[in-house]
């Protein structure tokens, strides 16, 4: 299978016919969870997918080449809030077709923003070359943008500040030569020495305190970086390129780094079939220093390689665990259409998989969602009509077995002191360090609340009137609690 297009799609030029071929299950306690549709769908395949929290909670976003979402007019791009999705203002337009390959969330010192790269020349009805930002109520150009469509975005600190990068095909960014990959600190853009001689599909990043060090993993179609021998996947330490190894065979589509237990680790997904000196079909490891074999991606078990496009790390209430997801049939022996969980030591298929006009599916992306009311979720889009047997349209959802955030909180409290009019709510839970949520007064004044590291959060407000007052939580609208204040 070889890719067409510039968003590396790849057409199977094999049938596969659902439970003739009689792969052998795997054995033991599969996944927990169940598939689920995504409202009405979004018509054609989502080419990236986010989370990002706009000032009113967070949500899904899907970008791509559709112009329909849940029957509505969204050009490119649209939000999901777990109930139905919205456009951002127009989306994005073209003279030609337009298309929405990366998104990234980004601070540029003005806050959280949403940025977007692909192919159009304006965002909103705002000129924007080909990579634009989305406030949560406008969009804006990066300078003079990127001369052709980033197909990649990522963040990473290398040591001056999270700055944003975008990787792709071309030879400028804010009219400055840039190849194939380029840095915007918010202000102005900038080259990663000498870039890449070739195409950059992919980004991912890991920060200092991670066992593979701060590092920016870029993987794609090329032959050097900065000027060093690197097949297909590099390194830039913030200063200069290397290589991994002798790197992979063929183009690289999708990265993360997971620590199975041993150490943090990067996760390859792509069309290949060699990585370093090892035999590895759609996927491998890298553990900072050599390759390693984690299964093989088949379309044709044992004849047509499969691929893989989006490794994502997935807690489905048993504990984080590597998912992949892509165009295959099987994972070595164990059936599992385009999308499987690497549990550590085996593959597991999820249900009945992804499937597109009964061959397997082509999951081009995947998103994690935690869920507040319901448990944490897994999104994935691209070519599908079916997931678990049922019928979806382009995007669909995994829905895990963990504990919803809203069942996380143990306690919530609010009070208002005599004398003092000033009211106070307070939040204890097991949630994580650094969660959002918003305490919202007499369904009026909004605060935000960052959960600490003991699991607390408080809101308070100044001077409010005598008498009854209800403060609620926004993401858990049946968690409220009243006080009164008294002279």
């Amino acid at each position: 299978m070889k890719a067409t297009g510039t968003a590396g799609k790849v057409t199977a030029v094999v049938v596969f016919v659902m439970g003739v071929i009689g792969i052998p299950q795997a054995f033991g306690d599969p996944p927990c969870g169940e598939w689920s549709a995504v409202g009405e769908g979004i018509g054609d395949a989502g080419l990236t997918l986010i989370v990002f929290d706009d000032g009113t909670g967070e949500a899904l976003y899907a970008g791509g080449a559709f112009l329909e979402a849940g029957g509505k007019t969204v050009n490119c791009i649209a939000k999901w809030d777990g109930s139905e999705w919205t456009d951002l203002n127009g989306g994005v337009s073209s003279e030609g077709q337009p298309g929405m390959l990366s998104l990234a969330v980004f601070n540029d010192g003005t806050g959280e923003a949403l940025y977007a790269g692909g192919h159009f020349d304006h965002a909103g009805g705002v000129p924007a070359n080909n990579i634009a930002k989305w406030d949560g109520t406008q969009w804006s150009a990066l300078g003079s943008g990127i001369e052709s469509a980033p197909m990649s975005l990522g963040v990473f600190d290398d040591g001056n500040g999270p700055a944003l990068y975008a990787g792709g095909h071309f030879e400028h960014a804010g009219g400055i030569p840039a190849k194939n990959i380029a840095k915007w600190d918010g202000q102005q853009w900038s080259a990663l020495g000498e870039g890449t001689d070739g195409q950059a599909n992919t980004l991912t990043a890991s920060d200092a305190d991670s066992d593979l060090g701060a590092a920016l993993w870029v993987g794609g179609v090329f032959e050097t970086a900065g000027g060093v021998s690197a097949y297909n996947i590099a390194k830039w330490d913030g200063s200069e390129w290397s290589a991994l190894g002798d790197g992979v065979d063929e183009d690289v589509y999708g990265l993360t780094v997971f620590d199975d237990g041993s150490g943090d680790a990067l996760y390859v997904a792509g069309e290949f079939t060699t990585a370093g000196e090892i035999d590895a079909i759609g996927m491998a490891k890298w553990d900072g220093s050599e390759w390693s074999w984690i299964g093989d991606l088949w379309f044709e078990p044992g004849e047509e390689p499969g691929v893989g496009y989006a490794p994502i790390v997935f807690d489905d209430g048993a504990g984080p665990a590597l998912h992949m997801a892509g165009c295959f049939a099987s994972v070595g022996d164990v059936e599992a259409l385009s999308i499987a969980k690497w549990d550590g030591s085996e593959w597991w298929p999820l249900d009945e998989g992804i499937a597109f006009e009964e061959d397997p599916g082509e999951v081009y992306t995947a998103a994690v969602w935690d869920g507040w009311a319901t448990p944490a979720a897994l999104y994935v889009s691209g070519d599908l009509d079916a997931a678990g047997g049922i019928s979806v349209d382009a995007i669909a959802k995994w829905i895990g077995c963990g504990v919803p955030r809203c069942e996380q909180i143990k306690r919530f409290k609010v009070k208002c002191k005599p004398g003092k009019f000033k009211v106070k709510g307070i939040v204890r839970s097991d949630l994580a360090q650094g969660t959002v949520l918003r305490l919202i007064l007499d369904d009026m004044d909004t605060r935000v609340v960052m959960i600490n590291a003991k699991g607390k959060g408080k809101g308070k407000w100044k001077g409010v009137e005598q008498g009854e007052h209800e403060v609620c939580i926004n993401e858990c609208p049946d968690l409220c609690k009243s006080t009164t204040c008294n002279p």
